[in-house]
Formats: structure tokens, C-alpha cells, sequence
């Protein structure tokens, strides 16, 4: 039997037991298409390692897996802290093709875990 199971990738930065920062990529494709992309499920820099260049690295570590594969790599940022550096920074590295929005109803809200 086939196997067909989810496919993917994480990028490590730190020694082991000192995690600095992550990304994780999978194959994924869209329900109208049968056409794959790397899907970026997560960045993400330790709060420590927030002005280092860890970010850009994984950036560009990801980038590199789409070449590898020859797979397009979709990502993006979708936060409400400081996103305007993150699309500054997302921005200066890749070609722009969208917007995400997001609406909570009158009773809805989506609260920052730190302030």
C-alpha cells in the first residue's frame, strides 16, 4: 500500500538542550489543486534570541528546501506582535502574494499572550 502520509522538514538553531530557534515545513497543497508547496507551520525565535539573525537563517533555510525540492515554498506571518517588523523582515527576503484578515465577531477577540 502507498504510503501518502504528511512529509516534513524542521530546521534546528542551538546546541542540544538549548533550543534557540525553530522552523518546521511540510508538504501541503491547496483543496483546488493537486499542485504541492512547502507550507511553513512555524518560525520560531527563543524570546533570547530575538535580536540575532536566527530568523533571517531560517528564512533563508527554508528558501533552500524549496530549491532542493523544487517544491514552492508558501509562508507568511500571522501574529498580532510586532508584525509590522515581521512582514518588514519577510518582506525584505520574499516576493509578496498576499494578505491574511482575521475577524472575531462582536463577542470575539484574540488576546496576545505577552503584552
Amino acid at each position: 500500500m502507498p504510503d501518502y502520509g504528511p512529509r516534513g522538514l524542521v530546521g534546528i538553531i542551538g546546541e542540544p538542550g538549548a533550543l534557540e530557534a525553530l522552523a518546521l515545513v511540510t508538504i501541503g497543497e491547496y483543496w483546488y489543486t493537486l499542485d504541492k508547496h512547502l507550507e511553513e507551520m512555524l518560525v520560531y525565535v527563543d524570546h533570547r534570541h530575538r535580536r540575532s539573525h536566527h530568523a533571517r537563517a531560517l528564512i533563508t533555510w527554508m528558501k533552500q528546501q524549496s530549491e532542493l525540492t523544487g517544491i514552492p515554498l508558501l509562508t507568511g506571518v500571522v501574529s498580532r506582535e510586532r508584525t509590522k517588523s515581521k512582514c518588514a523582515l519577510y518582506g525584505r527576503m520574499l516576493p509578496k502574494v498576499g494578505e491574511f484578515f482575521l475577524y472575531t465577531g462582536k463577542k470575539g477577540s484574540v488576546t496576545s499572550t505577552r503584552h
